[in-house]
Protein backbone atom coordinates (compact mmCIF):
# COMPACT_ATOMS: atom_id res chain seq x y z
CA UNK A 1 0.00 0.00 0.00
CA UNK A 2 1.19 3.09 -0.74
CA UNK A 3 1.24 5.90 2.11
CA UNK A 4 -0.17 9.34 1.14
CA UNK A 5 1.91 12.39 1.25
CA UNK A 6 0.66 14.60 4.00
CA UNK A 7 -0.45 18.34 3.92
CA UNK A 8 -2.30 20.77 6.14
CA UNK A 9 -4.02 24.37 5.81
CA UNK A 10 -1.43 26.92 6.07
CA UNK A 11 -3.60 29.60 8.60
CA UNK A 12 -6.85 28.98 10.43
CA UNK A 13 -10.40 29.45 8.51
CA UNK A 14 -14.14 29.68 10.31
CA UNK A 15 -17.23 28.60 8.51
CA UNK A 16 -20.63 29.64 9.88
CA UNK A 17 -24.06 28.68 8.69
CA UNK A 18 -27.76 26.95 9.44
CA UNK A 19 -27.28 23.04 10.74
CA UNK A 20 -28.48 20.65 8.25
CA UNK A 21 -31.02 18.53 10.00
CA UNK A 22 -31.19 20.85 13.52
CA UNK A 23 -31.58 24.38 11.32
CA UNK A 24 -29.20 25.56 14.89
CA UNK A 25 -26.45 28.16 14.08
CA UNK A 26 -23.33 26.23 13.73
CA UNK A 27 -19.50 27.35 13.27
CA UNK A 28 -16.83 25.07 12.09
CA UNK A 29 -12.82 26.49 12.62
CA UNK A 30 -9.98 24.69 10.58
CA UNK A 31 -6.36 24.74 12.42
CA UNK A 32 -3.56 23.87 10.79
CA UNK A 33 -1.92 20.22 12.51
CA UNK A 34 1.39 19.15 13.47
CA UNK A 35 3.12 16.34 10.85
CA UNK A 36 1.16 12.75 11.52
CA UNK A 37 -1.69 14.43 13.54
CA UNK A 38 -4.19 13.95 11.45
CA UNK A 39 -7.35 15.00 11.33
CA UNK A 40 -9.89 14.93 14.58
CA UNK A 41 -12.71 16.34 15.73
CA UNK A 42 -13.66 18.83 19.06
CA UNK A 43 -16.97 19.74 20.30
CA UNK A 44 -16.44 22.86 22.22
CA UNK A 45 -19.77 23.44 23.28
CA UNK A 46 -19.17 20.25 25.59
CA UNK A 47 -16.98 20.63 28.84
CA UNK A 48 -13.58 18.96 28.57
CA UNK A 49 -14.83 16.96 25.47
CA UNK A 50 -11.81 14.83 24.71
CA UNK A 51 -11.24 14.91 20.68
CA UNK A 52 -12.68 12.08 18.46
CA UNK A 53 -10.06 11.15 15.48
CA UNK A 54 -11.40 10.62 12.43
CA UNK A 55 -10.89 7.06 11.93
CA UNK A 56 -13.56 4.78 10.53
CA UNK A 57 -13.95 2.96 14.09
CA UNK A 58 -15.31 6.26 15.80
CA UNK A 59 -18.21 6.30 13.31
CA UNK A 60 -21.60 5.16 14.24
CA UNK A 61 -24.34 3.99 11.43
CA UNK A 62 -27.54 6.32 11.47
CA UNK A 63 -30.24 6.76 8.90
CA UNK A 64 -28.76 8.75 6.08
CA UNK A 65 -25.83 9.84 7.84
CA UNK A 66 -22.91 8.84 9.81
CA UNK A 67 -22.45 10.34 13.29
CA UNK A 68 -18.81 10.04 15.08
CA UNK A 69 -18.29 8.98 18.72
CA UNK A 70 -15.11 8.40 21.27
CA UNK A 71 -13.50 5.60 20.49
Amino acid sequence: MKLRSQNTIARPAVVSGVGFLTGADIRLRFLPATAGHGIAFLRTDKLAAPPIPALVSCTIPRTRRTAIARC
